[in-house]
């Protein structure tokens, strides 16, 4: 089930999104494809902000 207020993806840790990003490797339906589009986004901001990864 879908949370009404899910976590923003800027409240995990790289390493959890890095995790989700390989559960989720290999799915085609949309939600997936969106949530990868997103976590990718989000380490790829990570990134040229910080240098965190």
């Amino acid at each position: 089930m879908i949370q009404e207020n899910p976590r923003p993806l800027s409240s995990f840790s790289s390493s959890d999104l890095i995790y989700l990003i390989e559960e989720i490797a290999g799915k085609t339906d949309p939600l997936s494809v969106e949530l990868l589009k997103n976590i990718k986004d989000e380490l790829d901001r990570r990134a040229q902000t910080k240098g965190d990864l």
